[in-house]
């Protein structure tokens, strides 16, 4: 009898041991070096679980034994990082997956040097579960892909093309999300600190925990902004959302004028589009 960790599921195990290694592993590697689990039927069976929620990913070698390797997607690097013990080896799972966080986990030597590893960490931490909550209203289930094959195959062909694109770009919208996240720039008040009007909606209090947390805020920018890469990031995300604030005020303004055309001229108002 292997001798697993205690107190911990064969789900949790595989996904600590992925996050931790810098290279995929075999359901044999898991089993005899990692330990995740007592035998390897339980591997094997956690590991098809995993795949199917597309918290783990897998490839075949083309050639030779033609042995399985696994990996872990964006959102079972998420899930990793909901367990406790997962931040007792941030350093080690940093370095293992710095091409899947490059903006975060690629850039941990900067942070360190900068002296801002710690407030990261932190950040890091309080954005996991809400991406993780987040994530599993996206995995592509197989059931309802095997439903589409025994419909029509060329349509299904179709579905499941447009289903990887759809997942891929969820993706993409995760990691930018996290790193967004963790960056606070989607975190920006819009209130400006010191109006009378901002004083009088949120109290004297709150609005001085708000100033707080901006200088505290702006000093991390500055910092992060020492390092080109990400100067050009932060850059082009704060473009973006001023690019979707005007359009939404766009939007407002637009509807204001047909609500408005909709009192004086009920016939002939179209709603915007």
């Amino acid at each position: 009898m292997i001798n697993v960790l205690p107190k911990a599921s064969a789900e949790e195990n595989i996904t600590f041991a992925l996050a931790r290694s810098e290279k995929p592993l075999t359901h044999y590697q898991l089993w005899k070096k990692h330990k995740v689990a007592a035998s390897n039927k339980t591997v094997l069976v956690t590991l098809k679980r995993l795949e199917e929620n597309k918290t783990v990913k897998s490839r075949q070698e083309q050639k030779g034994r033609k042995r399985k390797f696994y990996n872990l997607t964006v959102f079972g690097l998420i899930a990793s990082l909901t367990y406790d013990r997962a931040w007792q080896f941030i350093d080690e799972i940093a370095k293992a997956q710095k091409d899947m966080l490059p903006k975060v986990f690629g850039k941990w030597a900067f942070f360190k040097k900068e002296h801002i590893l710690d407030e990261v960490i932190e950040r890091l931490k309080s954005v996991v579960w809400r991406l993780w909550k987040l994530s599993t209203y996206y995995p592509i289930i197989p059931q309802t892909l095997s439903v589409y094959l025994e419909i029509d195959r060329n349509r299904a062909h179709k579905k499941l093309a447009f289903m990887k694109t759809k997942y891929e770009h969820k993706v993409h919208w995760l990691v930018s999300d996290l790193t967004k996240l963790v960056f606070g720039i989607d975190d920006l008040p819009f209130l400006p600190i010191g109006d009378p009007d901002t004083v009088s909606q949120m109290g004297r209090e709150r609005e001085k925990e708000l100033k707080l947390k901006l200088e505290r805020q702006k000093k991390l920018l500055q910092i992060l902004r020492r390092d080109p890469d990400l100067k050009n990031y932060i850059d082009k995300q704060l473009q973006f959302d001023k690019m979707m604030l005007k359009f939404k005020m766009e939007k407002i303004e637009a509807w204001k004028k047909w609500i408005q055309s909709v009192e004086s001229h009920p016939k002939r108002a179209r709603a915007p589009i």
